[in-house]
Order: C-alpha cells, then sequence, then structure tokens
C-alpha cells in the first residue's frame, strides 16, 4: 500500500491487498486494507499448551496448530 501511495495512484485498480494482521490502521487507510484478523489469545495459549506439552516429552515430533483466522474484506481487495 505505501508503494501504491509512493507512485501517486489516485486509486488502486486492478491491485488486491491482503494484510496478515487486523490492526485498527488497516481501516483507517486512504484505501481501507483488507485483512486477516488472527485471534492471538487463542495463538498464545495453543503457544502455552505446546511449549508445555513439548517440556514434558521433548521427543515429540514437530506439528501443526491450526487456529480460526476471519478475513475482514476492505476496498483494497474489491477490484472490477
Amino acid at each position: 500500500m505505501r508503494t501504491l501511495d509512493f507512485t501517486g495512484r489516485q486509486d488502486s485498480q486492478g491491485v488486491a491487498l491482503l494484510a496478515s494482521d487486523d490492526v485498527k490502521y488497516a481501516s483507517l487507510r486512504r484505501v481501507p486494507l483488507t485483512t486477516l484478523h488472527q485471534p492471538f489469545e487463542h495463538i498464545g495459549a495453543a503457544a502455552v499448551r505446546a511449549t508445555d506439552r513439548a517440556h514434558r516429552n521433548p521427543d515429540l515430533p514437530a506439528r501443526d496448530i491450526p487456529v480460526q483466522s476471519r478475513l475482514v474484506v476492505r476496498e483494497s481487495a474489491e477490484c472490477d
């Protein structure tokens, strides 16, 4: 978005942008930024549980821990 601003483009025609965090600033941009809202409390709790589990059993293999996120669609992803 900063690069688009730097180039002086007045619109985002033909460009869709998505950020990975839903901070308040994203909705306040000249073109409100579409974001992926991440549940940080759930991510933190899962990390604590995984760390505790790994501490008690260091031979456990690495694993993925899926968390539910939510797409917050704003104008930056509206391509015509």
